[in-house]
């Protein structure tokens, strides 16, 4: 489906829907957790939105592919890249994925042995869902939630477990 996206976005012959594509792309095997394809979309992603002008796509490409690294076994090389770009995207004011983004932020940040600014990032996600409403990644968000604070870890699976059921 992912190809089959890809190759309608570029067949439209429509930059701006091509690197869209790329940037979903990036977003969708990132939760699948498919590191190379999401450093691959990334990569093509930002580097095609950073030439045409699309700074939301530029960065957000940016994010997803310096994920990716940091799955791969670089978490503090590919943090400070991860931070760069999640500024680039806040700064535009949109809100579109943020809440996914602090929490990719969060769990690199606790694998980089910053447990505190791991909470504090995940604080802001939690703060993020309430102010845009996008609450799709909420039950994620409690679930890492009960990773970071694990004496609050059975009370917070339940709530991940009662806001995936509903």
């Amino acid at each position: 489906l992912l190809k089959r996206n890809l190759a309608w976005a570029l067949e439209l012959d429509h930059a701006h829907s091509h690197a869209q594509a790329l940037t979903f792309g990036a977003t969708l095997v990132t939760l699948l957790e498919d590191w190379p394809a999401a450093s691959e979309l990334g990569t093509r992603g930002a580097a095609m939105s950073q030439r045409l002008g699309f700074p939301v796509l530029a960065h957000a490409s940016e994010f997803f592919a310096a994920h990716a690294q940091a799955q791969q076994g670089e978490p503090a090389a590919a943090l400070a890249r991860m931070q760069r770009a999640a500024q680039g995207v806040w700064a535009t004011g949109t809100l579109n994925y943020r809440p996914l983004m602090e929490m990719l932020l969060a769990r690199v940040l606790a694998r980089c042995g910053e447990p505190d600014a791991a909470r504090a990032m995940l604080a802001a996600a939690f703060g993020t869902v309430a102010l845009s409403g996008e609450r799709w990644i909420e039950p994620e968000l409690w679930r890492l939630q009960a990773e970071l604070e694990p004496a609050q870890r059975e009370a917070d699976l339940r709530q991940a477990l009662a806001l995936a059921r509903a």
